[in-house]
């Protein structure tokens, strides 16, 4: 019974994490900064991820207690889910949305970088010529790379 329960706050802890993430990307498409989007997110999802684990919470601390005849064969069930859903909420809250932060500034990061090497090698007279032919022609005439001889020869 413990590893329904198990299965049972997983599902809730991903939805609350989906509610965070998914939100902060909205409010960051928007354009808003990544952290005032996050923070932001945060902000607003709060009250609907607190009141869902505590609904939860509340709800299986009679059956968590196994009170009533054969009420103890659910109590494992209760235990897991009140132990799970109570240190999850603070995970959720706080570890999530700096994971997420970190990823996408790195992303953010990389992406800044891919552009800026894209705008420096479009620009006239910027071509490095001591790189090797890699296969597109690149700064030696008449070179097709590897796979552009093979093509040719086999034409």
């Amino acid at each position: 019974m413990s590893l329904m329960g198990v299965i049972m706050m997983t599902g809730i802890v991903v939805s609350n994490s989906i509610l965070i993430v998914e939100f902060s990307g909205i409010l960051h498409e928007g354009g808003l900064p990544l952290l005032e989007a996050t923070v932001q997110a945060c902000k607003v999802r709060l009250r609907p991820i607190l009141m869902t684990s505590l609904a939860t919470l509340l709800g299986m601390i009679p059956m968590a207690l196994g009170l009533e005849a054969g009420s103890e064969q659910y109590a494992p069930l209760a235990r897991a889910i009140i132990g799970g859903l109570g240190v999850s909420v603070a995970v959720t809250v706080f570890l999530v949305p700096a994971v997420y932060l970190v990823i996408h500034t790195r992303r953010e990061r990389k992406q800044a970088m891919r552009k800026e090497a894209q705008h420096e090698n479009s620009q006239p007279g910027n071509r490095d010529v001591s790189a090797p032919c890699a296969g597109g022609g690149g700064a030696i005439p008449n070179c097709g790379g590897f796979f552009a001889q093979r093509s040719r020869s086999h034409h």
